[in-house]
This record gives structure tokens, sequence and C-alpha cells, in this order.
């Protein structure tokens, strides 16, 4: 598909943050999508191709990577793995397991209770906060007035998005799977949100854009 050049001021680059789709749970340290997961993430491809995005960027884990290659396939792209759309540089378990799975562990307690600050593990937040953000710039810069997204992970488009939106805490809100945030960057590099953890994909289908 073509892309188009984003809606409203002339020069300002839209980027579509979107959160990986379901993986696989307790099975590896690096896991694929679930059959729940690919058809998230099929919909959330349906939905973004009426947007014609100019590239589709995303976290080398593989259960972001593969979200990606929905999402690209939809839109006739190519993926294309960015580094620094990672997690958080917290250490990584053996197996992987979801936030919902985490029982009444302490952080599963913190996370099903919504006091995000504690279910969040101790990271680097000033270098989570600038690698994603210097993953933005660098789309920008070879997109600039058009369509973009990259998939990444829930803890660092938190971490992003808070600062966009002057947001003390790094991990404010829960993202669906496949949930999408949007920001606008202007033509002087400023980035302004327009909407934060979309999830009307999930459950209607869009004919227009």
């Amino acid at each position: 598909m073509t892309s188009t050049r984003a809606a409203g001021i002339p020069g300002t680059t839209t980027v579509v943050l979107v959160r990986h789709a379901l993986p696989v749970s307790g099975v590896t340290r690096d896991p694929g999508l679930s059959p729940e997961g690919e058809a998230q993430a099929r919909r959330a491809g349906h939905w973004l191709r009426w947007e014609s995005p100019a590239g589709v960027l995303a976290s080398p884990y593989r259960r972001a990577a593969e979200t990606a290659e929905w999402i690209a396939k939809a839109c006739d792209l190519a993926v294309e793995l960015d580094d620094d759309l990672r997690e958080w540089n917290a250490p990584r378990p053996q197996q992987y397991i979801t936030p919902e799975m985490l029982g009444s562990s302490e952080r599963g307690r913190a996370f099903a209770e919504g006091r995000f600050a504690e279910f969040v593990p101790p990271h680097d937040r000033a270098e989570l906060r600038a690698r994603m953000t210097n993953a933005v710039r660098r789309a920008v810069q070879r997109w600039l007035g058009a369509t973009v997204v990259l998939v990444s992970h829930g803890g660092a488009i938190n971490s992003l998005m808070s600062a966009v939106l002057s947001v003390p805490e790094t991990f404010f809100f829960n993202p669906g799977y496949t949930s999408l945030c949007r920001i606008q960057v202007m033509a002087d590099g400023r980035m302004v949100p327009v909407t934060v953890n979309e999830t009307g994909h999930l459950v209607a289908t869009r004919t227009h854009r």
C-alpha cells in the first residue's frame, strides 16, 4: 500500500505505538505468540492498513517481532527490527510469565491492584525513556510527514508516553495486548499525545480511514 502523509499540520509525523500481542506464557524467556495473540495481531493489522503506514519497526523480542509481522503483512510492508524498542533492562527470567498470570505473588498482587510502580522491576528509567525517544526520532527522520508503526512492550510504551504526557509515574496505565498509543511529532521535534491504549480494533471492523 502506498503511504499517505499524516493528517493535520504539514510536516507532522504520526507514530503509532503498538504493544505486542498475547504471547505463550511459561515456556521460554523469549516466547512467540499464542493463538489468541495471533488473532489479536491480525486484527491490529487489518485496522492499521487503512492508515497506509510507511514503515513497521519492532523490538527484536519474538512476541513483538511476530506481532509486527502480522501488521506488516496486512500493510504490504516488511518489518525492520530496532533494538531500542525492547523492554526494560531488568534481569529476564528463564520463563516469560504474562503479568496476568503472576497470581498471588507480590508483583502479581501489585499488578492486579493497579499499583504499577510496585509491579515494575528495578530498571534504568532514564535509559529506557532515552532509547524509546531515540527510536521514535529515527523513525520520524526516515518517514517525515507519514505514519509509522512501532511495535514494542508495555513498560517501554508506558515510559515514553509518561514523558510525552509529563506523568511522573513510569508505568501509569495497563496496556491491552496490541493496544495502540498515538503521538504526533511536529516539525520542530515536539511530541504531542493523541491517544492512549486504543483497543477498538479487537472488537470492531474498520472499513475506511
